[in-house]
């Protein structure tokens, strides 16, 4: 059953946007200044102007005509500097924002319980990281902006004008319950339609990528159109979702623009009148009209990136639900050395797992694992090994019971799993590298390849990966090269050399041995010749444990792993090859 990912509550995503506010508080306060500055220099324009016609229309004294054109310039040459300054300061304000978010969402994903991305909607993960940061993005870089542009405007040409006098500034705000009242119906229905039609287009993009990764099946199948068929269906819910949030704008919009253009009409038909009573000079009101008409671009914009910092808005919630902040701490990407592995302590009480609604995986699952203990799990396909390792490693969490992790030297454990399909990003071999340890020199690079029986040179750290492009021997080494550098307190490998010929993975079990020495390791194995190398083994059946103990009690038992072992030393060219 698919299920949706988290969506962040308003308190949460405020708390957040206060976090990520706060980390850039000088770029803000740098960006807000200048904005302030940029706005009150163009406020000062319609002032000026007013008091030229009164000079003109008063005594037509040129000294004084001629002195404020020049100051009526220079503003005008100041206020050009300010706003190339503060759109300069924005776009550096919102590109930090952006990447941090970026990095934030990608993180959150990337850390997600594997339970949580296998039952949510393809399109789901893949709009978190595309459409929703894209959202947030120009919000950020560009709404923001231009709200604070229209929000010092307004206030500021208001304070202006009824500085300039009262009586006629007073008319200018005949436009601003029509605005309010229109924008408060507005905002009201706008939020939930534009989470429905980000959700839309979440489906949208997981019908389009299911398909496009199926094709060759399908085309196999010969059943393409049932899901291009899905996929028109999830197109017309997307056009209409957008068709309601387009809907409420082609009336909101009308509406909005009424706001705008009756206060200048009102200003220039009442303050005309003043001035032909004497009350008031012409100056005056041509400087209120300007002022009037001044804020209609930055109101219009503010009004048009309230409805769409909506988006950004609902987007971000979205966001917010998967992020993770980015910190230092004891699963991060730096290279923490120890003088000596201390290993930790599993303790798994009454622990039981199922996927989705199906039969438990593992069920009524008891074990203790010591610190540094090395056990081996063998069992039959399907019955729970790599469910019980993804359990033991945190990749999932059990329905039931609870896991245990203690005694670990450095905070939380830090636990890692190596399948046994492990995955080679595109890029270099030092950025697939860098994924377990950002911060890892090339020496320490170049020491984790060695000691996983890859060694290389520099110019090797700059070779070209692919996911298809490596050999599977070269791409396992690769993987246990990762833990050497993550140096984890619990690694559990899911037949991680299954890959590799007999002598090539006892070759690599040599090689590792002094890597995991002190560690808590539990290998999931099919190969017998693995058990003794380890403390204990573990057979699993039908999600549950039905031996385990050390190899020697196993043999005595006469249990399964008897039988396996007897079948083993009957096979002469496996068992000779691999003694």
């Amino acid at each position: 059953m698919k299920a949706p990912l988290l969506v962040a509550g308003p308190t949460d995503t405020l708390r957040a946007i206060r976090r990520v506010v706060g980390s850039h508080r000088r770029r803000l306060a740098l960006m807000l200044g200048w904005h302030a500055f940029a706005v009150a220099a163009a406020v000062s324009a319609p002032v000026l102007f007013g008091l030229l016609i009164d000079s003109v229309s008063a005594d037509g004294q040129w000294g004084r005509i001629v002195t404020l054109f020049l100051v009526l310039c220079g503003v005008l040459v100041v206020r050009t500097l300010l706003s190339v300054a503060s759109q300069d300061a924005s776009w550096r304000f919102g590109e930090d924002v952006f990447a941090q978010l970026r990095d934030e969402v990608v993180e959150g994903v990337v850390r997600l319980p594997l339970r949580v991305t296998e039952r949510a909607e393809r399109g789901e993960v893949l709009a978190r990281t595309s459409n929703d940061v894209d959202a947030v993005s120009e919000g950020v870089r560009v709404g923001v902006p231009e709200v604070l542009v229209g929000v010092f405007t307004v206030v500021f040409t208001a304070a202006t004008s009824f500085v300039l006098d009262w009586r006629v500034a007073i008319a200018s705000v005949v436009g601003l319950p029509i605005l309010v009242l229109s924008t408060r119906w507005y905002v009201r229905r706008s939020q939930p339609a534009y989470e429905a039609e980000l959700r839309s287009h979440a489906r949208f993009n997981g019908s389009v990528l299911e398909t496009a990764t199926a094709s060759r099946t399908l085309g196999l199948l010969g059943t393409g159109h049932r899901l291009l068929r899905r996929i028109d269906s999830r197109a017309g819910e997307v056009r209409a979702a957008e068709r309601v949030t387009l809907g409420l704008q082609s009336r909101w919009f009308p509406v909005v623009q009424l706001g705008y253009y009756l206060p200048f009409a009102v200003v220039a038909t009442w303050g005309g009148w003043l001035a032909v009573q004497g009350e008031v000079s012409v100056g005056t009101v041509v400087a209120i009209a300007l002022n009037v008409q001044l804020i209609v671009d930055p109101l219009d914009d503010l009004l048009y990136w309230s409805d769409q910092l909506q988006l950004a808005w609902a987007a971000f919630r979205r966001m917010s639900g998967v992020s993770r902040p980015v910190s230092a701490s004891c699963d991060d990407d730096r290279v923490v050395p120890r003088a000596e592995a201390s290993g930790c302590a599993i303790r798994c009480a009454s622990v039981s797992f199922s996927y989705d609604d199906g039969p438990p995986a593992v069920s009524a699952i008891d074990l203790d694992i010591a610190p540094g203990e090395h056990v081996t799990m063998f069992g039959a396909s399907g019955a729970g090994k790599t469910t019980l390792g993804l359990l033991l490693a945190g990749a999932l969490e059990p329905d039931t019971g609870r896991i245990e992790a203690s005694g670990e030297t450095r905070g939380a454990a830090v636990r890692m799993m190596v399948s046994q399909d492990p995955h080679a990003f595109t890029g270099t071999l030092r950025d697939n590298l860098t994924l377990a340890a950002g911060a890892a020199s090339d020496e320490e690079l170049l020491g984790a390849l060695a000691v996983a029986g890859a060694p290389t040179d520099l110019e090797g750290l700059d070779s070209e990966l692919g996911p298809t492009s490596i050999d599977p021997v070269h791409l396992q080494r690769i993987a246990l090269a990762r833990v050497v550098l993550r140096d984890p307190d619990i690694v559990v490998l899911d037949e991680s050399t299954s890959h590799l010929s007999v002598g090539e993975s006892r070759i690599l079990d040599r090689d590792m041995a002094a890597v995991f020495r002190g560690r808590t390791v539990v290998t999931i194995a099919h190969r017998l010749s693995a058990a003794f190398d380890a403390d204990r083994v573990l057979i699993m059946e039908h999600g549950r444990v039905s031996e385990i103990g050390t190899p020697r009690e196993l043999l005595d038992s006469g249990g399964l792993f008897a039988d396996l072992h007897e079948q083993w030393t009957h096979r002469p060219e496996e068992g000779h090859h691999e003694r």
